[in-house]
C-alpha cells in the first residue's frame, strides 16, 4: 500500500494519545499527557498488512514538563478496512498507509507472531535500535497455542497462552537496571525456592535512541511457564470470608511459601546488615512526607512516629525481598506435579523508585505486607459481600495468627512484633498515599488500621499477638481491592 498523507486522518501517535487515559496500565491518569514521540523497535514481520512490532511512547505533560514517561505499546497494524475493525483508531502511517491501529496484545494475528518471536533466542537490529529475545527453556511451545488477554491486571499487559506459557510486557518502562521480575525468577529458578516461582522460558530486551537523543535501554517483557489450575489468592481468600470456611490451612502455607522464597533469595542475593537508625529515619521521613498529601495523619503523627523511632535501638539483617507482597500476588497450583502457593509480580511497590525497590530490605516488610492484606480481604468482605463485621474480624485474626507462626517457626517475640508492627505503619502509610491519589473513598481503610495503632501502649504484651494493626472491620467503606498492595 503506498504512503498515505491525509489531514483527515490522525497520526499513529494520535491514536495512541488518545487511548492512555482508557488504558489500565496507564500511571498518568488527570495529567494532561501527550505523546511527544513515538519510537519504532524492529518489526516482528514483514512491513506489510498486517505487520507488528513493539514501540515506545515517550509521553511528557505540558503543564508539568519535568514528568517524562516512556510505555511499552506492541502494535498490530491492520488494513483500515479489516473485518476485525479499528482497533485502536484509524491513523495515517509514513510507510504503511492508511491502517487500523491495534494493541497487539489483543490481537489474534499478533498473538501468533509474538509467540514465534519469543521462542528462540533473536538479537535483530534496524538502524540504532535493538531488540533481542533470550532464552532458557522453550521446549513446550508450539506454533499455533490459543492464546487471550489476561483481564486482571493493572501496571502490566500478559497473554495467556492455552495452559503452558504467559507472556507478560512491563507496559511503563524502567531505566536503571535489569527488571526486578526477570531478575528474581532467573536467580531463584535452581534454589531452594524453585517450587514457588513460575518456571522463567524467554524475556525481551531492547536498546533504542529517543528523541532527546538519549541511548535507551530497558527490559519489555518476560515468558513463564503457567500455574496450572490457578486461583487467585484474593478471590480465595474473600470468598473464604464470606462463605464462612477456614482458610488458616492455607495461610499456614503462605508462611511457608515465603519463608522459603526468602531463603531463596537470600541464598541468590547474600545478606548484609542495615543500621536501625537508618531504616527508622527513612521511614519516620516517608510518614512526614505523606501528611502534605494525606493531611488525615496529621492528628496520628506523634504515635506513629514514637513507634518507628523505636527501629533505631536495632540493626537489621536485610536482604532482596518480594517488596509488595500481598495476596494479589500468590496463585494456587490446583493441579500438576507440585500443586501448591505459586509467588508471582517481584517487582516491588510500583510508587518506589527502582532503586529503592532493588535494595535489600528485612523480610518483615513481606510479613507486614500479607497481614495488611488480610485486613483488606475482611473489610471487602464486610462491605462488599454483607458479612458480619465480627466473623470478619475473626477470620482476619486466625489467618493472620496461622500466617505468623508458619512463617516465623515460634511466637513472635517482643522484639519481632515491635519490628512488625513498624513495617505494618510504614505499609499503612503506603496505602494512604494510593488510595488518596487513586480510590478516595478507600482511604479510611489504612487510616482506621494507623489510628488503632496510634491509641495502643508500646508496654501492650505482644508475644504471639496477631491482633495490631488490623482494621476494624465495622468503619470499613465499601471497597474493591486492587493489584498494587492490600490485593
Amino acid at each position: 500500500m503506498p504512503p498515505v498523507s491525509s489531514d483527515a486522518l490522525p497520526s499513529v501517535a494520535e491514536v495512541i494519545e488518545a487511548a492512555l487515559p482508557r488504558a489500565r496500565w496507564f500511571a498518568g491518569k488527570g495529567r494532561a499527557a501527550h505523546v511527544r514521540a513515538l519510537v519504532p523497535l524492529p518489526w516482528l514481520t514483514d512491513d506489510e498488512l498486517p505487520a507488528v512490532r513493539f514501540e515506545i511512547a515517550e509521553v511528557v505533560d505540558p503543564v508539568a514538563p519535568e514528568w517524562v514517561e516512556h510505555y511499552l505499546v506492541p502494535l498490530c497494524y491492520r488494513s483500515a478496512a479489516d473485518p476485525l475493525g479499528p482497533g485502536l483508531g484509524v491513523a495515517a502511517h509514513a510507510a504503511l498507509g492508511a491502517v487500523a491501529v491495534h494493541d497487539a496484545s489483543a490481537d489474534p494475528y499478533a498473538h501468533d507472531v509474538l509467540l514465534g518471536f519469543v521462542a528462540r533466542s533473536r538479537d535483530v537490529v534496524e538502524g540504532t535500535n535493538r531488540l533481542q529475545c533470550r532464552v532458557l527453556d522453550t521446549s513446550r511451545l508450539r506454533p499455533g497455542l490459543p492464546a487471550r488477554r489476561f483481564g486482571g491486571e493493572q501496571s502490566n499487559t500478559s497473554v495467556m497462552y492455552a495452559s503452558i506459557a504467559m507472556l507478560k510486557f512491563f507496559r511503563r518502562l524502567e531505566f536503571g537496571g535489569e527488571n526486578l521480575d526477570i531478575e528474581i525468577h532467573r536467580e531463584l529458578a535452581d534454589g531452594p525456592a524453585r517450587g514457588r516461582l513460575a518456571g522463567l522460558m524467554s524475556w525481551l530486551t531492547a536498546e533504542w535512541i529517543d528523541s532527546d537523543h538519549q541511548v535507551r535501554s530497558a527490559d519489555l517483557g518476560m515468558l513463564v511457564d503457567q500455574v496450572p489450575n490457578a486461583a487467585d489468592g484474593w478471590d480465595l481468600a474473600v470468598a473464604s470470608v464470606v462463605d464462612g470456611t477456614d482458610f488458616t490451612a492455607y495461610a499456614t502455607e503462605l508462611g511457608h511459601a515465603l519463608r522459603e522464597v526468602h531463603a531463596g533469595l537470600a541464598e541468590a542475593f547474600g545478606t548484609t546488615t542495615l543500621p536501625g537508625a537508618e531504616q527508622s529515619a527513612t521511614m519516620r521521613r516517608r510518614l512526614v512526607d505523606a501528611i502534605p498529601e494525606v493531611d488525615e495523619l496529621t492528628p496520628l503523627h506523634g504515635a506513629l512516629d514514637s513507634r518507628l523511632a523505636w527501629l533505631g535501638d536495632i540493626d537489621h539483617t536485610v536482604q532482596r525481598i518480594h517488596g509488595d507482597f500481598h495476596l494479589g500476588q500468590v496463585l494456587l497450583a490446583r493441579s500438576g506435579p507440585n500443586p501448591g502457593w505459586r509467588i508471582i509480580d517481584f517487582e516491588g511497590e510500583p510508587l518506589k523508585p527502582l532503586a529503592e525497590r532493588r535494595a535489600p530490605d528485612t523480610v518483615w516488610r513481606d510479613v507486614a505486607g500479607l497481614l495488611r492484606s488480610f485486613d483488606y480481604a475482611g473489610a471487602f468482605a464486610t462491605r462488599q459481600e454483607g458479612v458480619q463485621p465480627e466473623s470478619a474480624a475473626a477470620w482476619v485474626a486466625a489467618c493472620r495468627e496461622a500466617f505468623l507462626l508458619a512463617y516465623a517457626g515460634h511466637p513472635l517475640t517482643s522484639e519481632e512484633h515491635h519490628i512488625l508492627q513498624a513495617y505494618q505503619i510504614d505499609k499503612a502509610i503506603y496505602e494512604c498515599r494510593y488510595e488518596k491519589r487513586n480510590r478516595p473513598e478507600w482511604l479510611p481503610i489504612p487510616l482506621a488500621a494507623l489510628a488503632s495503632v496510634a491509641a495502643e501502649s508500646l508496654a501492650t504484651p505482644v508475644a504471639g499477638s496477631t491482633e495490631q494493626l488490623a482494621t476494624p472491620v465495622a468503619g470499613e467503606p465499601n471497597a474493591s481491592e486492587g493489584e498494587n498492595h492490600g490485593r
